[in-house]
């Protein structure tokens, strides 16, 4: 029996290995077992997960060439969603939903011009801030006419939209601290991780042989986009410091965005026999290709945004090496070797060496009390029901 149609708007490519879409996967994955009948209206790029409803927009050959698929901001994205809007408005005719789940802020805009027309209700899912996103893109200057107008559009989201569900605690206090959104129409549904994507030795066995892991080095791994905001390059740079002290480390990254660019970066910095660079695993692979590394390393930046491969990490038991902010420690707490925010190489690399040498035992002990604390706390069949309970009109 049907609980309810659920139409979801995602202006971006979906489907593709990136943060955004990972939730939108597991979020329609875990509705869909839960008997709710999820559609979801996207773009004309991105690839079609098996057992997915994907209504996209029409594949004209002048679109098909404006990098969407680059993880970043484009301002292809305004006639695109254009277009998006036009094709909502017909999959809701044909679909009555009696939801629908905006994700983005383009999103949540199309969600209000077509909910009331046929009497749906509209949620915003809200991953992190617009003018923020588009200033570290460098799309937009703060303190610009442009950075002002799209300012104005943010908070009229906000004000119109009657629930917006965020995504992580740092999002959820900048909504109530910085835009003044009323808790009363603010729901905090967080990222979370599915415990039934399992390592497959052999897929682990066939990624050593082709990135050539040497083994007796400590392996750290990075999996994720490459963009500033995830600041690999910083991840290099460490790498280069650490070189000329240790010689028993191998890195290993692997996302999607600009390889190339990060590949010439670590012929630059001298880096081919200490680091493999590649593109993007698959999200169903992800903890197969962690399962190669000793240590795991995430550098993103603060921002409104979740750090969900923080998750994927906790769940393969590795020990962590990030960032000191909040948006981290919201979801590992002192699990980690955390780095100043402050860009001195020496200073990491020192406090580095130090958490690579702590017994085995000890990172052991921490990785399973995290991995018992992210099972409590962030699985999708537990946090659905919140989703569920927000399409239900809560009374939160």
């Amino acid at each position: 029996m049907i609980k309810k149609k659920i139409l979801m708007i995602a202006p971006t490519p979906f489907y593709s290995n990136r943060g955004c879409h990972m939730r939108i996967f597991e979020e329609a994955r875990w509705l869909s077992k839960d008997h709710y009948l999820v559609k979801i209206v996207t773009y004309q790029v991105g690839d079609n997960p098996e057992g997915f409803d994907v209504e996209r927009i029409p594949d004209w050959f002048f679109w098909s060439r404006v990098g969407l698929k680059a993880n970043q901001p484009t301002w292809h994205k305004i006639y695109l969603d254009f277009f998006l809007l036009l094709k909502t408005f017909v999959v809701a005719i044909k679909f009555r939903p009696a939801v629908l789940h905006c994700h983005l802020h383009e999103g949540a805009l199309i969600g209000l011009l077509v909910g009331p027309l046929l009497g749906a209700k509209v949620i915003f899912d809200s991953q992190g801030g617009l003018t923020d996103e588009l200033s570290r893109f460098k799309m937009i200057e703060k303190g610009s006419l442009l950075y002002g107008i799209f300012l104005l559009i943010e908070k009229a989201i906000y004000r119109l939209v009657p629930t917006i569900v965020a995504s992580n605690e740092s999002n959820y206090a900048m909504l109530r601290d910085l835009f003044k959104v009323p808790e009363t129409k603010l729901r905090l549904v967080p990222d979370a991780i599915s415990f039934d994507i399992k390592t497959d030795p052999k897929v682990t066995e066939t990624l050593r042989k082709e990135m050539k892991i040497p083994s007796d080095r400590k392996v750290i791994v990075y999996l994720g986009s490459y963009t500033e905001v995830q600041n690999v390059e910083a991840v290099l740079k460490l790498a280069e410091v650490m070189k000329s002290k240790r010689q028993d480390i191998f890195w290993v990254l692997r996302g999607n965005g600009d390889v190339a660019h990060y590949q010439n970066l670590v012929q630059t910095l001298k880096l081919s026999d200490r680091v493999y660079l590649g593109d993007v695993i698959p999200y169903l692979d992800s903890q197969s290709y962690l399962a190669l590394g000793d240590f795991a390393i995430t550098l993103k930046l603060r921002t409104t945004e979740s750090n969900g491969k923080l998750l994927s990490y906790a769940l393969a038991r590795l020990p962590i090496i990030a960032l000191d902010h909040q948006s981290n420690r919201s979801l590992i707490g002192d699990s980690a070797c955390y780095l100043g925010g402050d860009g001195d190489y020496e200073a990491w690399s020192s406090k580095l060496s130090k958490y690579l040498d702590l017994p085995k035992s000890t990172h052991e002990e921490t990785a399973r009390q995290l991995e018992k604390k992210i099972k409590a706390c962030y699985a999708w069949e537990s946090i659905i029901k919140k989703l569920e309970s927000i399409y239900d009109g809560d009374n939160i």
